[in-house]
């Protein structure tokens, strides 16, 4: 038999009560956490702060993705949106501007356009440059969408306080 070894890793500084919200395991082997004090890589040995490339001050960190390109996306308990870009963390601002609830998680479809879910709001995608809104117009349940996954198919599986929704988009019309 064998003795089962503990090891304890501090998040942020000695005595921060920092709690994470989110884990995301990057292709590179680091290992992301959304906390309640930002974004933190974590090497194996040391949790080191991603900082933001503007001086902007995170809130809590609720989502975390990476796309197909390799780029790196921040969701927050406020609904902003940030970008990781050669470790630094930018706020995105598209012009219809960005979620005001919380982000709770991301998805890519086959098509490259990134979704994003939100505890209220629905879910949002960028298609191009440009930030779409899918909610209760388009036939979606509930705007408490809790995660998302893309089927072999192409379609956006959200899971719901109401059920599961399965959404695309078809010729720039959004289906759910």
């Amino acid at each position: 038999s064998q003795t089962a070894g503990y090891k304890q890793f501090t998040l942020g500084d000695a005595g921060s009560s920092s709690k994470i919200f989110s884990l995301y395991k990057a292709r590179d082997g680091y290992l992301y956490a959304g906390s309640s004090d930002g974004l933190y890589r974590f090497d194996g040995k040391v949790f080191k702060k991603m900082p933001f490339a503007d001086n902007n001050v995170a809130d809590t960190v609720t989502a975390i993705h990476q796309d197909n390109k390799g780029s790196f996306w921040v969701g927050f308990q406020s609904g902003n949106i940030a970008i990781m870009d050669k470790n630094k963390l930018a706020y995105i601002y598209p012009e219809e501007g960005t979620p005001k609830k919380k982000i709770t998680c991301f998805a890519e479809d086959k098509n490259g356009n990134l979704w994003i879910a939100t505890a209220g709001e629905g879910i949002y995608y960028f298609k191009g440059k440009r930030l779409y809104l899918i909610n209760e117009n388009e036939g979606l349940g509930d705007l408490n969408v809790h995660a998302l996954a893309a089927s072999a198919s192409g379609d956006i599986i959200a899971a719901t306080d109401n059920g599961i929704a399965i959404c695309h988009i078809s010729e720039n019309k959004k289906e759910v």
